[in-house]
This record gives C-alpha cells, structure tokens and sequence, in this order.
C-alpha cells in the first residue's frame, strides 16, 4: 500500500528577465510595411512545490513578474521618419505550471506539462514625430496577451 506525499518539497526563486522581440508586418492593398522591436527587463519571483503519488512525480509553480525599462523601436525609414523610439510603461505578468513524469520501464518516462501565462501592457505616453510640416501622434495601444502551452513527452534514458 503506498501513502500520497502531500506536503512534498516548497521551493521559491527569483529570476531577472530579458526579452527582445521582434516582428515584420508586411505590405498589403497600399499599405505600407512595418517592423517593430520590443525590448523590456524583467523581475520574477516564483513558488511552487515538488511531489509524488506512488511512482508519479509532480510540481505546480506560481510565477509572478514586474516588467520594466520598456522600449518599442519602429523602423519609419520608409516615410522618412527614420527610428521612432517609444517608451513603454512598466507591467505586470503572471503564470502557472503544472509537470507530471510517470516512469513507464526501465529508462523510459512519459511527461505532460501545462504552462499559462499572463501579460498586460498598459497604454504607452503619446510619442510626437515630425518631418518638416508633418507631424505623427504615436503610441502603443493597451496590449493584453495569454498563451497556453501543453506538452507531452516521452524520453529514455539509457
């Protein structure tokens, strides 16, 4: 008879981040192209716990981060704007993770991994841009993104 392991092992970390990101929104009916780079840091803190059912081992971790130093780069070579650099403001992020391994033989291991993120952007101050009479009001709109990642996998060791 085998008895869950409910407490299991706590654990916490704290993680400095960098992400850079960029994108190419391509030309179509008249519309001119454009591309885009985000380059902000990051704080994260997370906490979670490790155990085990019988042979099952599992972990569940929370995740929250600070997003800050953010900075939008647009490339405006092609309106005769050059690089236009927009501040973005600090944000928050949030996260969960949740792994399972199950020893299948002797070396062989099936995993299942399920990860949510969370990430919010608020509106950006307004950026003027100008050349010679003409003058554009830039800004990077509310930006609100969710991802779901799930995994299996199966691994042997030998």
């Amino acid at each position: 008879q085998w008895q869950p392991e409910w407490f299991g092992t706590y654990f916490s970390a704290i993680n400095w981040q960098s992400f850079y990101w960029s994108r190419g929104i391509q030309p179509n009916n008249g519309v001119l192209g454009l591309k885009e780079a985000y380059d902000w840091q990051g704080l994260e803190g997370a906490v979670g716990r490790y155990w085990s059912v019988g042979p099952l081992s599992l972990s569940a971790q929370l995740r929250l981060s600070y997003l800050f130093n953010g900075q939008l780069k647009i490339d405006m070579n092609d309106l005769g704007y050059g690089h236009v650099y927009i501040k973005l403001p600090d944000a928050y992020a949030y996260g969960l993770t949740f792994d399972g391994q199950l020893p299948i033989t002797d070396g062989l291991l099936l995993g299942l991994k399920y990860k949510y993120d969370n990430r919010h952007f608020s509106k950006s101050e307004k950026s003027l841009v100008t050349k010679g009479f003409s003058t554009l009001n830039l800004h990077q709109p509310e930006n609100h993104a969710q991802s779901h990642y799930l995994a299996i996998a199966l691994s042997y060791s030998f």
